[in-house]
Parts: C-alpha cells; sequence; structure tokens
C-alpha cells in the first residue's frame, strides 16, 4: 500500500470513529434557543440535590441537558386557588373535595401534589408583582393585602436562599395599563415567564393554552394544567420510590408558603 492509499484508509478510520452513522438524538440541536436562565448552571456542580435530570424529562424541559431546578411560573388562577385552598396542602392528610366540579377538583388535587413534590424538591415557582393588578374586577383592600402578602412570601421562598437572584436582577416587567384586558395580561405573563426562564407556565385557562401554545413551545416552554404537569413528572417516575422521599432541601423556604397557607385560611 502506497504512503497516500495508506493516509486515505487512517483518514477513512477516523472519519467513522468521529461521526457515527446513527447520531443519537440527545446530541440533536432543539428547534428553537431556550432563554438562558432555563438551562443547567454552566459549572455542573449540582449533586443532584432535588434537581432534575432535564434529559430524563424531554416532554417538559425541551432538549435541555443537565441537572437543574424546575422553575414554574403560576398564572393568576393559581394563585387565586392556592389563595382559598392552599390551608389544605400542607401535612399527610389527603386533599379532601371542596369544589362540586370535579375536573376543578382534580387540578386542585394536582396543585396539592406538586406543593407537596415542592418541599422535597428544586422547584421554583415564580409569581409576579404585577399580579397584585390582574383582576376582571378592581380588588378590594382586603384581597388586594391578601394577594400581596402571597406574592412576597412565594417569592420570598426562592429569596431567602439567594436563588435566581441574577434573574431578578436581569428581569424587570412594567405593570400593564389600567384598563388592559385578558387577553394582554395573558400574553405579558407568558413573556414574563420565558424572559425568566420558567420551564411551565401554570395555568387552568384552556382558551390561554390554546392561544398562545405556539408563542411558549417557540421558547420551549410549556403551557399547561396543574393534572398535565403532575402526569408528566409521575411518567418519568420523579413520584417513584427513591425520588420523592429522598430529597430534602434546605427547609426554611416552606415557611412563607406555609405563612401563606395559614394567613389566608384565616
Amino acid at each position: 500500500m502506497s504512503e497516500d492509499e495508506s493516509l486515505a484508509a487512517e483518514r477513512r478510520d477516523h472519519t467513522q470513529l468521529a461521526f457515527p452513522i446513527a447520531v443519537p438524538e440527545a446530541v440533536k440541536s432543539p428547534a428553537h434557543t431556550p432563554n438562558r436562565f432555563s438551562l443547567a448552571a454552566e459549572d455542573d456542580e449540582i449533586d443532584d440535590g432535588g434537581c432534575f435530570h432535564y434529559e430524563s424529562l424531554p416532554d417538559l424541559f425541551a432538549g435541555r441537558i443537565g441537572f437543574g431546578p424546575l422553575r414554574v411560573f403560576w398564572d393568576t388562577n393559581i394563585l387565586i386557588d392556592f389563595a382559598k385552598y392552599g390551608s389544605l396542602m400542607w401535612g399527610d392528610e389527603e386533599f379532601p373535595v371542596v369544589v362540586d366540579d370535579p375536573q376543578h377538583q382534580d387540578e386542585l388535587l394536582a396543585l396539592y401534589q406538586l406543593v407537596q413534590l415542592w418541599m422535597m424538591r428544586d422547584i421554583r415557582f415564580k409569581v409576579s408583582p404585577r399580579q397584585l393588578k390582574d383582576a376582571r374586577r378592581g380588588l378590594s383592600a382586603d384581597e388586594w393585602q391578601r394577594r400581596e402578602y402571597q406574592i412576597l412570601q412565594i417569592n420570598g421562598a426562592l429569596q431567602c436562599l439567594n436563588l435566581d437572584a441574577d434573574i431578578d436582577e436581569s428581569v424587570h416587567y412594567e405593570s400593564l395599563p389600567l384598563g388592559s384586558g385578558n387577553d394582554a395580561w395573558d400574553e405579558s405573563l407568558v413573556g414574563e415567564a420565558i424572559d425568566k426562564g420558567c420551564h411551565v407556565f401554570l395555568t387552568q385557562d384552556k382558551r390561554l393554552r390554546r392561544r398562545l401554545h405556539e408563542r411558549a413551545s417557540s421558547s420551549l416552554v410549556c403551557i399547561m394544567a396543574p393534572s398535565a404537569l403532575i402526569r408528566t413528572l409521575i411518567a418519568a417516575g420523579e413520584f417513584g420510590p427513591g425520588r420523592y422521599d429522598s430529597y430534602l432541601p434546605d427547609s426554611h423556604k416552606w415557611t412563607h408558603l406555609m405563612a401563606v397557607a395559614e394567613y389566608l385560611g384565616e
């Protein structure tokens, strides 16, 4: 074999090793680029202490890789439900039947399950102070005070651990003009969820999900009802043995949501 033929053979062997014909699905780039805040930490020093393995939940994390938190932005209807029924979402007791509508009851049960999982895993609930003004009718002074307290405590659950401080410093949204309609608020809140690196926009609003699905999915954000999120997590084994009960992050964050439940349950 000549020297040229030998070099050509080496190049063929190297090419076959470096670029196999069957490219694994995991290394393909997603169709869209996710927000930088929604990615795993670059230093990747997380030891799986309550975090999620993004590749294990491809429908939820849409091609992201590594370990990291699950960021979930609450639509205002979720805030309202937690204000009413949050006091029943703590402890070991089963969540009781509290509404006549079976579908609404299922969503409340799913929210209860999500709060239970939140206590053990790195799930970061996101709400916006702007949601004080997201109301079909004006809030009474008491309703305003109660919602303001709720928003402060939910955000405080992250701030007490100094989590996502870089996001809070980088992303700012102004409140919408007085009289803005539901569609404008929906679009603005979904936009805020995207810019704050959330993976899920949690809502019970079916119309919102249909109308803004394309916009959210183009930014690799899922718009989901609580029941859909819980089904996804269960299917991936996140409630299974060795998962749900095996993590115990800093319990200081618990005090904030518990304070909301106690305050609003009075």
